[in-house]
C-alpha cells in the first residue's frame, strides 16, 4: 500500500486502533452538535456521545456493515467528500504538526477479524519508525432492537495501552433510532505526557463529534432510498 500521512483521531478501522482514535476546564470550548461527554481517571480518557436519527434498524446495520466494509477494503476513500470519514482530517497546518501518523501498510484478515499493519509517528517534528500494531473489529446484535460494532487495540505498543471504540444502536420506535459511541483511550507514559486534556479535546472530541454526525447523515440517505 501505499504510504500515507494523516492528523491522529481519525476513527478509521486501524486509526481507532492505534490511538486510530476524549472534562473539567478547556481552554478552547467547543460547540458540539450531538450529546458528547469525556471523563478522565488513572490516565484514561472515556469519550460518550449520542444522537438519535429517524430511520430504522435495519437501515442503521446496513449503514455500519458498509462502513466495515469500505474500512477493509480501501479506508482512504472514506475521507473523499460524502463519504463517511469526510472532514475527518486535519483542522489545520498547525495541527499536522503536532501529531501525524503514516502508513507503511496494513492487511485484514477475514478468518480472525484481525487488522494489522506498520506505521511511523510524527510528535513535534520527531519520527518514530516502523511501529507494528493489531486491532479487531467485531460485529454483534446482542438483542432483537440492539446492533453494535466494536473496534480494539488487542496488542500493546508504544503508543497506547487501551485503545477502543464501540457503536451501539439501538431502536426506540418503528422509525427512530439511538447511537451510542463510547471511545476509550489509555496512553503510553511518553505520550501521556503530550496528551493534556486540552490536546485531546482539540486533536480528539470534534472528530468524534464529526463522526457521529457522518454516521447520521449517511442513515438518513439510506432511509430515503
Amino acid at each position: 500500500m501505499d504510504k500515507k500521512g494523516f492528523s491522529l483521531f481519525v476513527p478509521s478501522c486501524v486509526r481507532a486502533f492505534v490511538l486510530l482514535l476524549l472534562f473539567p476546564i478547556f481552554a478552547h470550548a467547543q460547540e458540539y452538535v450531538n450529546d458528547i461527554r469525556t471523563t478522565y481517571s488513572e490516565r484514561t480518557y472515556v469519550t460518550v456521545s449520542k444522537t438519535t436519527v429517524e430511520a430504522s434498524l435495519n437501515t442503521a446495520n446496513t449503514v455500519l456493515d458498509k462502513f466495515i466494509d469500505d474500512l477493509i477494503a480501501d479506508p482512504e476513500s472514506l475521507f473523499l467528500e460524502g463519504r463517511m470519514l469526510e472532514g475527518l482530517g486535519s483542522k489545520d497546518d498547525k495541527e499536522k504538526e503536532l501529531f501525524l501518523i503514516e502508513y507503511q501498510g496494513y492487511n485484514y484478515d477475514k478468518t480472525t477479524g484481525l487488522y494489522t499493519g506498520t506505521l511511523n509517528i510524527f510528535l513535534n517534528k520527531t519520527k518514530l519508525s516502523n511501529i507494528d500494531f493489531t486491532g479487531k473489529i467485531t460485529r454483534t446484535s446482542p438483542h432483537k432492537n440492539v446492533s453494535e460494532a466494536f473496534f480494539e487495540l488487542v496488542d500493546n505498543n508504544p503508543i497506547v495501552k487501551i485503545a477502543k471504540g464501540k457503536i451501539v444502536v439501538k431502536q426506540i420506535d418503528s422509525q427512530t433510532i439511538e447511537i451510542e459511541q463510547t471511545a476509550t483511550f489509555k496512553f503510553s507514559w511518553v505520550f501521556n505526557l503530550f496528551f493534556t486534556q486540552n490536546n485531546y479535546r482539540n486533536l480528539a472530541e470534534w472528530r468524534l463529534d464529526k463522526f457521529l454526525q457522518n454516521i447520521k447523515r449517511e442513515m438518513l440517505r439510506e432511509e430515503e432510498r
